[in-house]
């Protein structure tokens, strides 16, 4: 049977209660784990840094995938915008060449010009110093 009602009781970490040699044993355990303590208290406060850099870093390239976005976007809309113009000109080019001859109306004009061949026409100017002429060679004639 034990003698004191403290030899019976266990300490927080499991051992009985120190005498006095063992002060010293306590003293270093204790100090083991103050130190176990302060290693674990800087390795969380390193990974707090670490994952409020990281938490900056993704906010950082957030911030910066959005106004790519945006910039991206605003070319998307022009690049519509021009095609849609492009397109507006396209069908206005094919009203115009709807209105132009075809390749066989070309060639039936081509026909007739060469038929009547318009360079020997002469202009009125011309044929009435033809027609004086004339009148004054038979006057001439005549006399």
């Amino acid at each position: 049977m034990p003698d004191t009602q403290e030899e019976t009781k266990k300490t927080l970490f499991g051992a009985k209660p120190a005498q006095a040699g063992n002060v010293n044993e306590l003293v270093a355990e204790v100090n083991n784990i103050a130190r176990s303590l302060k290693s674990v208290e800087d390795k969380l406060n390193n990974l707090r840094n670490k994952t409020q850099l990281i938490d900056q870093n993704v906010l950082a390239v957030n911030k910066k995938v959005n106004d790519d976005l945006k910039v991206m976007n605003s070319d998307v809309l022009e690049l519509k915008r021009e095609i849609q113009d492009m397109r507006e000109k396209m069908k206005l080019v094919v009203k115009e060449l709807k209105l132009c001859a075809k390749y066989d109306e070309v060639k039936v004009l081509e026909k007739y010009i060469e038929m009547w061949n318009p360079v020997t026409f002469v202009t009125r100017d011309e044929v009435l110093n033809i027609v004086k002429d004339e009148i004054d060679k038979r006057w001439h004639n005549l006399e």
